[in-house]
């Protein structure tokens, strides 16, 4: 139900004509990974799964936690090594 009171949200932000960037989602985490990897940080990403499966909710949410995971190993952990790996089946996404 929250996906759909989520994505009923956006749609109707859409109707308003109100102008906003559009929401990451789980296929621009290899972006996130890659800006993080341009800034220094040696980090690897990999992706199995179908990424059509995960709804605009759960992929923003897998992008938010890949973010401060990211930002935190950068804080923290200066000169780590980190690695991304998502999984997406039919049933769960795992990041």
């Amino acid at each position: 139900m929250q996906d759909l009171r989520s994505t009923v949200d956006l749609l109707r932000r859409e109707d308003d004509g109100c102008a906003q960037a559009p929401l990451p989602g789980i296929t621009r985490i290899v972006d996130l990974v890659r800006t993080y990897a341009d800034a220094g940080l040696a980090v690897s990403y990999r992706l199995d799964g179908n990424t059509g499966l995960v709804t605009p909710a759960v992929g923003l949410t897998l992008y938010r936690i890949c973010q401060e995971s990211l930002a935190n190993v950068s804080k923290h952990a200066p000169g780590a090594t980190s690695r991304v790996t998502v999984t997406v089946t039919s049933r769960r996404a795992v990041l």
